[in-house]
């Protein structure tokens, strides 16, 4: 998960750079696939995580309760923020500003999940 945030904070804004500056359908597909297996890398162990990090009586709702909360609030406000963003700065760029903070929120967070864990 940690290489994963890592390549996503250090390529979405040369992809979106490169997205804005060759807008054609083959560029956006290749962004598209260069995401999708950023995302994967990071989506596919992040059910593993959370299950460890809660005690088994308690599992699947402190699983429900993290991701749900945290799919909703990021997910839900994400549009305005990004609307806001782009408005503010006037780059296309913009979103992949919203990216590189969840980039680097996420890289927090799995430092505190490492160091949680390992004192359990």
């Amino acid at each position: 998960m940690v290489i994963s945030a890592v390549l996503l904070l250090v390529l979405i804004y040369p992809l979106f750079t490169w997205l804005v500056g060759h807008p054609t359908f083959g560029t956006l597909l290749v962004v598209q696939a260069v995401l999708g297996v950023l995302m994967t890398g990071y989506f596919a162990a992040l059910p593993g995580l959370l299950s460890e990090m809660f005690p088994v009586a308690k599992r699947t709702t402190g699983m429900s309760l993290a991701y749900n909360i945290a799919v909703t609030v990021v997910g839900g406000f994400g549009p305005f923020i990004i609307t806001w963003l782009i408005t503010s700065t006037g780059s296309k760029t913009a979103p992949s500003f919203y990216l590189i903070f969840a980039a680097v929120v996420s890289l927090v967070a799995l430092t505190a999940a490492r160091k949680r864990l390992e004192f359990k």
